[in-house]
């Protein structure tokens, strides 16, 4: 897809900023009122997935400069949630987004609401404050048909103005009674019915930023006489070594090394007045200073089955092995996918100013609040005297919850007095910060009778934890069991990357059901179809969007097709259509059709962005991204050696809403969901254009070519 084309896909309604009903009006915002009744539901239903414990009310505050603010402690990751919650006020209250401000991941100003997972927060805290400003407007109603002398049903409320529904003069803004000191909260009172949530079409509040590339990061703050601290960092697995104190006189001798210093077992730290200067004070490291510590580290699949014990049997029902050998028809199956890297483009980074008794840090954090709590630990300063700023943050995934950058600045700031701040380098995002995706093997045997019911199923999971297996397909005697090693054993670290297990689990599953479906002679679509417990409208939409049975590819092209149900809450189906080059083994995917469930959508823009980026990426992991290491060390250490997508890589993409599942009445979430659905879909596409089956990810073109000579022999 050329770049154009692609940013017409995801960016043509960005810039968009006018909620529809709330432009600017120069005469009276009344003029256009209707007797046109909103939709109302039941506020109890709404409220099964907010969070009891807290009133949101008081997260949203009147300014008597007729602003409107919002507070959270989440962060905003690129994931739309500050226009998410523009878009909730907006709508509540009918007012301009302009004068709508909202306040993020502050340690000072907003509340502790966990760790920011993407769209989660959409689903949790957006929401939430959806509801609490209903609650407000309610509020707000009765206290206005008090203040202008009549009752609650002879009033009406348009664009922050509650007006007598047969007198429009006689009227009184929200922003009115704000400035006489009445606050719109009472917990006490819930309203029966509430309106019912409609998406206003709202584009990212940040697109202007974005675009002009205004948008800061923590990477860009310089305070003070702010200095680039970082630890030294070997390739080596982090697990196999410790430290020893470093002979520091080459690093001193760096031009642009202000200090150097040891820290016990987080090494040798350097601080210099550039990052190119810090880059060659730690280069300048000796290295005598690491010491192995000689235990013996699990780094491959082979180590790992030889090793691994049974962690979990996650489901266990009926008698297997009597099911499996009663059915005609059984296949047994391995797949195997790959180690890689979050790769966000913007690496871990804070600012850290520490004085004898406080601290203060800027920090690009999944959760500013446990940053607070490990910047307090580490420089042993009371908690309510560390000061956290989330700033914007350039991509988290699971990586920056909880990361190093945040204490090792505090830390440094505590024993140099000086402004520190901690960028890391392209190397320690893929060495030494981020837990990586280890490497996954999932064995699968299934028996299905002659109707193409699946009858058994037992799947032994190796070093992940198999939640993408429950709950899609019925099939009456199933056992799921989980291996690992214990993680002080493994080279890399854990990581959930996009879901905790769902990436590895469907594409095994995926890739399998399509396999069972040839292995009987029926259609994969068909099959599914059969056996699905509640996927099929889903199906269907994007069968129909590809146009699954009418449409016949050329030589060398498939459609291969994928669904997940994600966590319980968010529904997906995903067809492709790829070509293979029996020649070279690349595989171009052509085009992405898909289909999602995952309830009310707060705002279409900002859910089909993150999903077409969450599919790209399922693309980039599926067939490009490869961590690399050897026996002792991870060899990737920049983007040179670690292939992502391209926009020449990018398909024709459509996607669709369909809010059927559940009570439909709530966001669900989208974020994670599409990504593990393209590994099988393509794989599927591949063995529909070339009759070649992948069982090993990623799709790489030798490993396609391996695939296709091992075939023919």
């Amino acid at each position: 897809m050329k770049r154009r084309n692609f940013l017409k896909l995801v960016g043509s309604s960005t810039l968009a900023f006018a909620v529809p009903g709330c432009s600017d009006r120069k005469n009276d915002p009344l003029l256009e009122y209707t007797d046109k009744e909103l939709e109302f539901v039941d506020f109890e239903i709404l409220c099964r997935s907010v969070h009891p414990w807290r009133n949101f009310s008081e997260l949203v505050l009147f300014r008597s400069t007729e602003r409107i603010e919002v507070y959270s402690g989440r962060s905003e990751l690129g994931q739309g949630l500050t226009t998410v919650l523009v878009s909730v006020v907006s709508q509540a209250f009918e007012i301009e987004p302009d004068n709508i401000d909202v306040f993020l991941a502050n340690t000072d100003l907003c509340p502790d609401d966990g760790p920011t997972s993407g769209s989660a927060a959409t689903r949790n805290i957006g929401w939430a404050i959806w509801l609490a400003c209903l609650e407000i407007k309610d509020d707000i109603i009765s206290e206005g048909a008090k203040r202008l002398g009549v009752d609650s049903t002879e009033v009406r409320f348009l664009r922050g103005i509650v007006f007598v529904e047969k007198d429009r003069k006689s009227r009184i803004s929200m922003f009115e009674m704000r400035r006489d000191g009445i606050k719109f909260t009472n917990p006490n009172t819930t309203p029966q019915k509430v309106q019912m949530y409609r998406d206003p079409g709202l584009g990212s509040v940040r697109a202007l930023e974005i675009v002009t590339g205004q948008l800061k990061y923590a990477g860009d703050m310089m305070v003070g006489e702010c200095r680039y601290g970082g630890f030294f960092t070997p390739a080596e697995f982090r697990t196999g070594y410790r430290f020893q104190p470093a002979d520091l006189h080459q690093t001193l001798a760096v031009p642009g090394v202000v200090t150097a210093g040891n820290m016990g077992q987080r090494g040798p730290f350097v601080v210099a007045e550039t990052f190119p200067a810090l880059q060659a004070g730690l280069a300048a490291m000796n290295r005598k200073s690491i010491v192995p510590k000689g235990k013996s580290l699990v780094k491959n699949l082979v180590q790992v089955r030889e090793q691994a014990v049974l962690k979990k049997t996650a489901k266990d029902t009926g008698d297997i092995e009597h099911h499996l050998k009663s059915c005609r028809h059984t296949l047994s199956e391995t797949y195997t996918t790959h180690s890689y890297n979050v790769a966000y483009l913007e690496p871990q980074t804070s600012v850290a100013i520490v004085t004898d008794d406080e601290a203060r840090l800027w920090d690009s954090t999944q959760h500013a609040h446990r940053q607070q709590q490990m910047v307090a630990d580490a420089t042993q300063i009371p908690l309510d005297r560390v000061h956290v700023t989330g700033t914007n943050v350039g991509g988290g995934f699971g990586g920056k919850i909880g990361h190093r950058s945040g204490a090792e600045a505090a830390l440094i700031s505590q024993v140099t007095g000086l402004p520190i701040k901690r960028l890391f380098s392209r190397a320690e995002v893929f060495q030494r910060s981020s837990r990586a995706k280890e490497e996954v093997a999932v064995d699968l045997i299934s028996g299905v009778n002659d109707e193409g019911k699946i009858i058994a199923r037992s799947v032994d999971i190796y070093q992940d934890e198999g939640h993408g297996l429950t709950d899609i397909y019925k099939i009456p005697n199933s056992r799921i069991r989980l291996f690992r090693v214990s993680q002080g054993q493994m080279a890399i670290r854990h990581a959930t990357i996009r879901g905790t297990s769902f990436t590895q689990d469907v594409f095994a599953m995926e890739s399998h059901m399509s396999s069972l479906a040839h292995s009987i002679s029926m259609d994969p679509l068909e099959f599914r179809l059969n056996n699905v417990r509640w996927h099929r409208d889903l199906l269907h939409a994007a069968a129909e969007m590809i146009d699954y049975g009418a449409y016949r590819p050329p030589e060398d092209h498939g459609l291969g097709m994928a669904i997940i149900n994600h966590g319980g809450r968010q529904f997906g189906a995903l067809f492709v259509e790829v070509d293979v080059d029996r020649t070279t083994g690349r595989i171009a995917i052509h085009r992405m059709r898909a289909a999602f469930d995952i309830g009310i959508v707060i705002c279409e823009t900002t859910a089909t962005v993150g999903i077409i980026g969450a599919l790209i990426w399922g693309l980039s992991i599926s067939m490009k991204e490869e961590l690399k290491k050897d026996e002792n060390r991870i060899l990737t250490n920049s983007f040179s050696g670690y292939d992502i997508a391209r926009f020449s890589d990018i398909p024709d993409m459509k996607i669709k809403f369909i809010n059927t599942y559940g009570n439909g009445l709530s966001p669900r979430g989208c974020g994670e969901m599409p990504l593990p659905l393209v590994a099988p879909a393509v794989a599927n596409a591949v063995y529909n254009a070339i009759g070649v089956r992948l069982f090993a990810t990623p799709f790489t073109p030798e490993r396609v070519l391996a695939a296709i000579r091992a075939q023919q022999a």
